[in-house]
């Protein structure tokens, strides 16, 4: 167990009350100090004339701190006026836009180098940005990427983020590894009151909470020396950095729709709608039109508020769009339409919003999982009210080290953030899901 630590004032205080009861004691008694009392008062008095040497001392160093501090912080701010001179022009582009010559890696590893020409660049870009940079010597310094790779994260030849982008989101705090976010789980009633002067209806309300823990998310690439020097600058943040980057958007639409027990596809108690048979075209999309509408209603029966998307999987959104009724007219048809279809379709998308069925948007997802089922090849439809989610991220930090490959002439280039997701109501989801829902081919 570790030492206490007695603040010295209290200390003092001490001293000089057991000084005061020696003399109490001696006035009460009428009497002169004993030879053990005054050696004893001789002893204390020394004490407490130490003691207030040592705080005179603490006083006095404190000062010089915080005079020092002060003058550190005035050179400091000297500094960033001569070096940051986009304070006095609102005019000055942004340092690492898409048509700058400037590499926001390339300057991030030279900085460290002493190069104070980059140095000068990421500093008259956090002025842009209002972010903090990292100079620590060992941390490799961590910057916040420019915003035009941000805009482009998701164009890459990757799947992207269409459900996570549905969700609100709130910053991860900081300094913590998750939260809880306090619900009431049973509520009170109201009820008619028999004769008057009788109890009234009484139901005390009952709380929970939902726990949304933080997981990090990180990536790495080792790049060599000679692709910082030899190479444009312009393919070393392309192809490194965007790359990384796309991965982190595909793997938070992940975390969003197949993390376990916190997941949309994964929630114990989301509404479920078993869809079983062997239907085929137009009886198919017939009966599952019917199901999505019970998934529709199951949400408005126990959430009491309406859904606000649909999602599937591409293959079946095409699927339907592909299928023909008995006169050979397909069942989705472009929206705006003369006769009644099934549902409208925007076009031919990838991935996010691509139509709307039963009056709400159907977003087209390809991390929604194919391989469910006992013969692994069922895929599911979910209904969901986005507003009662909630999405959780961190700013994405990147960051370039020197550490241990320094001996190979190489670089460390690194990505992160941390993310949470919760549904705060299960009922706000609905998923379709059986026997029927096996994968389509084409």
């Amino acid at each position: 167990m570790a030492d206490q630590v007695i603040n010295p004032a209290e200390q003092l205080d001490a001293v000089r009350a057991e000084m005061e009861q020696i003399i109490n004691r001696a006035q009460t008694d009428a009497r002169e100090l004993t030879d053990e009392e005054s050696k004893r008062f001789d002893l204390l008095d020394g004490d407490a004339k130490e003691i207030v040497r040592q705080i005179e001392v603490a006083d006095a160093e404190r000062a010089r701190k915080a005079q020092e501090a002060t003058a550190r912080q005035a050179r400091l701010d000297e500094l960033a006026t001569r070096m940051a001179p986009s304070r006095v022009s609102v005019s000055e582009p942004n340092m690492y836009d898409r048509k700058s010559p400037n590499s926001f890696f390339l300057d991030l590893a030279r900085m460290h180098k002493g190069d104070y020409q980059a140095r000068d660049r990421m500093y008259r870009y956090g002025e842009q940005r209002n972010r903090a940079l990292n100079t620590t010597a060992g941390t490799g310094g961590e910057f916040a990427p420019p915003v035009w790779m941000i805009d482009e994260w998701i164009k890459l030849a990757r799947p992207g983020r269409p459900t996570a982008n549905l969700m609100p989101t709130k910053p991860v705090p900081k300094g913590l590894s998750s939260i809880h976010i306090p619900r009431i789980k049973t509520g009170t009633s109201v009820g008619v009151q028999g004769t008057q002067n009788t109890a009234i209806s009484q139901t005390d309300l009952t709380t929970d909470a939902i726990s949304v823990s933080f997981t990090t998310l990180a990536g790495g690439q080792v790049i060599s020396q000679q692709v910082i020097d030899q190479t444009p600058a312009v393919n070393f943040d392309d192809v490194v950095l965007q790359d990384l980057a796309a991965d982190y958007a595909h793997q938070v639409n992940q975390f969003t729709l197949n993390t376990a027990s916190t997941g949309l596809a994964a929630l114990a108690d989301v509404n479920t709608v078993t869809f079983t048979g062997t239907a085929t075209g137009a009886a198919f999309v017939a009966a599952l039109y019917r199901k999505v509408a019970g998934a529709i209603a199951k949400i408005n029966t126990t959430r009491y508020a309406p859904p606000t998307h649909i999602i599937m999987h591409p293959n079946r959104w095409y699927d339907i769009i592909s299928t023909f009724d008995s006169s050979n007219r397909p069942l989705v048809v472009p929206a705006p339409v003369a006769f009644n279809p099934v549902a409208t379709a925007d076009g031919l998308i990838v991935e996010g919003p691509a139509g709307n069925w039963l009056g709400l948007t159907v977003v087209l997802d390809n991390d929604v999982p194919t391989n469910l089922g006992t013969g692994a090849n069922q895929d599911e439809i979910y209904v969901v009210r986005a507003p009662d989610a909630l999405l959780m991220e961190s700013p994405v930090t990147a960051g370039v080290f020197e550490q241990t490959y320094a001996n190979q002439l190489s670089l460390f280039v690194r990505l992160y953030a941390y993310v949470g997701f919760a549904i705060r109501h299960g009922s706000s989801a609905s998923s379709v899901s059986g026997t029927n829902m096996i994968d389509p081919t084409f």
